[in-house]
């Protein structure tokens, strides 16, 4: 039955392939998309390189089970599209793309972050996946990495760390030195690339960005790591030295910056990113403090985000006074059960009135 739903699902989703580029559209309506003759998708914007690039595994494995090759071909020719798109540096692609031509357009920002990062990582798993029978996913993938060791990679000036490696992104060439908490499931896809292809330098590097992502979590108050935050590089620019000095004092009292850092976003959403890459880097080197690691930032979210009846995001993990995203505390009068309902992710819909 369940497989039986998987490719109902499947078919229901193939319209969304149906841009000139064969580049997936961000939405569409679902009804429509399977009922009616010209369907045309409601998001003609651009589209994202996370969301086209990480259907793959999925596809696949649906088209393994179901024996219909033709779920294949939907998510590989994502992917022919997007290694013969022309890109400024090689093996480094933008995060927006043409539904039209497939191309990236005039907007370049990299990153291993947020609308880019699954991308990534899937290139990886998807020859993994086929045995290595499909060598292009190995070729994209080890361009992909050098061009972030040779562009994206840097160190920072951290007291008492200095062997912490940085990630960060760049716009119209220009690095930022701004590190997100999505791109922290980058030192275990490393790992595993080490580990497979044969890199020994990828897990130098995977280990320490994972010390970078693990010392995120544990410099804070709450033991419990930001969405992002901007990092001073080693040799910083006159222009990061003086938005340093901006920042530290426009900077909140009772949030506090380790040193190195001179900017962030304090939101904790539940993310899974770093606990992932601890728990790879503990089983491709059988160094047993990953498992203490992991299970301190456990005992972190345990007491900082558990509520009476589910887990809670915090509005800053840096703050000495931090607070759940969540209204357990809130009178009955704020977003009252009477007037909303909530939907599977808990949105507030405002009820139709009868």
């Amino acid at each position: 039955m369940l497989l039986k739903k998987a490719k109902e699902l499947g078919e229901a989703m193939i319209p969304s392939f149906n841009s000139p580029s064969g580049i997936p559209y961000n939405t569409w309506n679902l009804t429509k998309g399977l009922t009616e003759n010209g369907y045309r998708p409601y998001d003609n914007s651009m589209g994202l390189l996370s969301q086209a690039g990480t259907l793959q595994l999925e596809y696949m494995k649906l088209a393994q089970l179901t024996g219909n090759s033709s779920f294949f071909y939907k998510v590989q020719n994502i992917t022919d599209v997007l290694d013969k798109a022309e890109k400024k540096i090689p093996g480094l692609y933008p995060v927006y793309i043409s539904h039209e031509t497939g191309n990236f357009p005039n907007y370049d920002f990299i990153s291993f972050g947020g609308n880019a990062d699954s991308f990534y990582e899937y290139l990886i798993k998807q020859y993994i996946y086929v045995g290595g029978a499909i060598d292009q996913y190995k070729r994209m993938y080890e361009e992909s990495i050098d061009g972030m060791h040779n562009y994206l990679i840097k160190e920072g000036q951290i007291k008492g760390h200095p062997d912490l490696l940085f990630i960060g992104s760049l716009y119209y060439n220009s690095f930022i030195s701004q590190m997100e908490h999505l791109a922290c499931f980058v030192p275990g896809m490393l790992a595993i690339g080490a580990k497979i292809l044969d890199r020994p330098k990828d897990l130098e590097v995977a280990i320490k960005l994972g010390e970078t992502c693990y010392w995120s979590y544990n410099s804070t108050p709450t033991g419990i790591g930001p969405e992002s935050f901007t990092f001073l590089q080693k040799n910083p620019t006159l222009d990061e030295q003086s938005r340093l000095k901006l920042s530290l004092k426009q900077k909140q009292k009772d949030i506090f910056f380790p040193d190195g850092v001179y900017g962030m976003n304090g939101y904790y959403w539940l993310r899974p990113e770093t606990v992932e890459s601890l728990f790879i880097l503990y089983r491709v080197t059988g160094d047993k403090s990953y498992q203490e690691k992991g299970w301190k930032i456990w005992q972190s979210i345990e007491k900082w985000c558990k509520t009476k009846t589910a887990y809670s995001g915090i509005f800053h993990v840096a703050s000495k006074n931090a607070k759940q995203i969540n209204n357990m505390e809130s009178t009955p009068d704020v977003i009252s059960l009477d007037t909303y309902v909530f939907n599977t992710e808990a949105h507030p819909f405002l009820r139709m009135k009868v």
